[in-house]
């Protein structure tokens, strides 16, 4: 099922108009959502490594593309976090159901605990995979104006 998995996406148009690409895989307890890092996708080893657990244990799965990567719309310079972490609560708003567990992994980690922040009711549990959720901090805040960062 691995390889087929992936070739039949679907898209869910966000709230700002942008097609995501995501794959689902129906299965019994709690779900569980692959949030991949900057510059990578939803089909990466991590999210395939999750997929086979997914598949052995018969439990629900998502992965998908965040704006501006993978198959999903957009460009890269026109991304953010706000973007990402939309993308994550519109995919567990409307292709989800019940309670999740979210596996972020680098900038992912970062958009999980957001996430998790957003939708508490929903989250059952969060995995960081060399997460990076200071990863604004470190490469980005200290080289910005006061203007960008206010």
């Amino acid at each position: 099922m691995q390889n087929t998995f992936w070739n039949n996406f679907n898209i869910l148009t966000d709230t700002n108009g942008s097609k995501i690409a995501y794959n689902k895989k129906d299965g019994i307890g709690p779900g569980i959502i692959f949030l991949h890092g900057l510059n990578s996708d939803r089909q990466g080893t991590k999210a395939n490594h999750i997929l086979n657990y997914c598949i052995s244990n018969k439990r629900p799965f998502i992965s998908f593309d965040m704006f501006a990567h993978g198959e999903s719309a957009g460009q890269i310079k026109d991304a953010s976090l706000s973007i990402w972490i939309d993308n994550t609560l519109q995919i567990i708003d409307k292709v989800t159901h019940g309670p999740q567990i979210i596996v972020g992994s680098s900038m992912g980690g970062w958009v999980m605990l957001h996430a998790t922040i957003k939708r508490s009711q929903r989250i059952k549990g969060i995995i960081g995979l060399a997460a990076a959720p200071d990863f604004t901090e470190k490469i980005i805040w200290s080289k910005m104006t006061h203007l960008q960062k206010e």
